[in-house]
């Protein structure tokens, strides 16, 4: 809960909530001792909450959490508000507004907080419509900590009109805008930093802060390849998954540090893998091409089926878009230029993006993407200029399911670790134990992975391999279950269906001089 979340907390403190982050007030139900939390749906992708507070004779409302007072008034499924003084019926069933008491236990257990029972995490909201308060006793002991100016971090400007202007809330001289970055001590045009393949040996280049970034050589995509080749005859395995660190993911203390989260937890920006070669997560970038190009290397393309060459945020989707629950820290690249070289191959796009504000992609080829050589969501003043898109990949090796397979990796390690002596059960075949039936998965996936790679041929009429062919092969070496584009621009949420119908909150897109073929 946020007594132990919260590191300057200790047993004495006390909590209140703000509604509109006007007024710190008592809760109703928890008193001095009340705190916002957030339900599953806001972090995970289910849909397990039950509507409605069940108040029975002798019952105390409180220890139901649906019975607890919601001040969200966007609740996913109501009006929100729930219990409120005396009521015995509530009205929300998902909210990241929720009052419990500051004590409130929470568990780290994934199948609990995302699989099987409503939960809830201590929240904290970047629009200032709800904020948790607190307050050191007076007996507590104080402590003041000195911090420079230069270390405060910006803060984002996208309710700063509603802040200053319409609710006119007190904004102390110490708060620093992302807009006034460029007139701060950091001037972005005279920040170099130049990249090399040294920089793209361990995961995506994570661009942070504002400048200048110049390739000085080709860029071969590789991320945490494996130590030495996988040799078919010694019974090699490149899918295992019995293992601390899988090849071509990001490593257990990669995941840890933060650098890299999502993998393990099965959820965050990286809970598919390295989703980019770059990834450009702040404001007023030039990438220089110089020239030079970027692309997979064929063994990373056939493992990594998920992935942009560059990647104009800090993950590939909005919060609650897309193939997976990706966390909901946003940033999202404006006033950036990228510019002079060539981008692919790739196993979805060469450049993609969505909120993007102010992008300029010029003198650039794409070619070789399974998706789309240029992509973006929901964007405004992007010009496209002086572009040579195409050809698309028309030789991908395996289809849409071997996607699926290399993303479940990590969860059969999971799924053999707790169930892996059970036996699933089918209709019209023979119960099978868990482990094998993961087994016989790897088994396949190595199979055309060998036959991709190494070019190992197998005998039409072994049966193993006509079933992996049937699941994974794609004989066609087009798209599957997909549709590709040169450009494709869109408006809120991800392009995957109502093709054409997506188109708000995008607007000042200029396409001129562009080749797709």
């Amino acid at each position: 809960g946020w007594r132990d979340w919260f590191i300057p907390a200790n047993e004495m403190t006390k909590f209140r909530v703000a509604v509109d982050c006007g007024e710190c007030s008592s809760g109703g139900q928890w008193g001095d001792n009340t705190a916002y939390y957030m339900t599953n749906a806001y972090f995970c992708p289910v849909n397990i909450d039950s509507g409605g507070c069940v108040a029975n004779s002798g019952f105390d409302l409180r220890e139901d959490v649906m019975c607890n007072v919601c001040d969200d008034d966007l609740a996913l499924c109501g009006d929100g508000h729930g219990h409120e003084g005396g009521a015995d019926t509530g009205a929300w069933c998902d909210c990241y507004a929720l009052q419990l008491s500051a004590d409130h236990l929470t568990t780290d257990a994934h199948k609990h907080y995302c699989q099987e029972d409503l939960n809830w995490r201590p929240n904290l909201v970047i629009d200032r419509s709800q904020c948790t308060c607190y307050k050191p006793l007076d007996k507590e002991v104080k402590t003041y900590h000195k911090v420079k100016l230069a270390e405060i971090p910006y803060v984002k400007e996208t309710f700063k009109h509603e802040i200053v202007s319409k609710l006119g809330l007190y904004v102390d001289d110490l708060i620093r805008w992302e807009g006034d970055k460029d007139s701060s001590d950091i001037d972005c045009d005279d920040q170099y930093t130049y990249l090399s393949q040294e920089d793209f040996v361990h995961g995506t280049y994570r661009i942070t802060e504002c400048g200048n970034y110049v390739l000085t050589e080709d860029i071969v995509v590789h991320f945490n390849e494996p130590s030495s080749t996988f040799s078919y005859e010694n019974g090699d395995s490149p899918n295992a998954y019995a293992m601390d660190d899988l090849p071509w993911y990001p490593t257990t203390d990669q995941q840890e540090s933060g650098q890299y989260f999502g993998l393990n937890a099965f959820w965050g920006p990286f809970s598919l893998g390295f989703f980019a070669g770059i990834s450009i997560e702040t404001s007023y970038v030039d990438i220089d091409l110089n020239g030079h190009s970027i692309g997979m290397a064929p063994e990373f393309y056939l493992q990594q089926r998920f992935f942009s060459l560059i990647e104009l945020a800090n993950r590939p989707f909005a919060p609650g878009k897309g193939a997976a629950n990706w966390g909901w820290i946003e940033h999202y690249a404006s006033n950036v230029v990228v510019q002079d070289g060539s981008l692919g191959l790739t196993s979805h796009h060469c450049l993609h993006g969505n909120f993007l504000n102010n992008v300029l992609v010029s003198n650039v080829q794409m070619s070789q993407f399974d998706v789309a050589g240029f992509g973006c969501g929901q964007c405004v003043k992007v010009e496209l200029r002086d572009l040579d898109v195409g050809p698309q990949h028309q030789t991908i090796p395996v289809l849409g399911r071997y996607t699926h397979a290399r993303a479940f990796l990590p969860r059969i390690q999971a799924l053999v670790d707790h169930y892996g002596t059970e036996y699933m059960t089918f209709a019209d075949r023979e119960p099978i134990l868990v482990t094998d039936l993961a087994d016989r998965l790897v088994t396949q996936m190595d199979m055309i992975y060998n036959h991709v790679i190494n070019g190992v041929e197998y005998d039409d009429d072994e049966e193993e391999w006509a079933e992996t062919k049937a699941l994974f092969y794609n004989p066609t070496g087009w798209m599957d279950g997909g549709s590709s584009y040169g450009l494709l621009i869109g408006g809120d949420g991800a392009q995957v269906v109502g093709i054409g119908a997506r188109h708000s909150g995008t607007s000042d897109v200029t396409i001129s001089n562009v080749e797709i073929y």
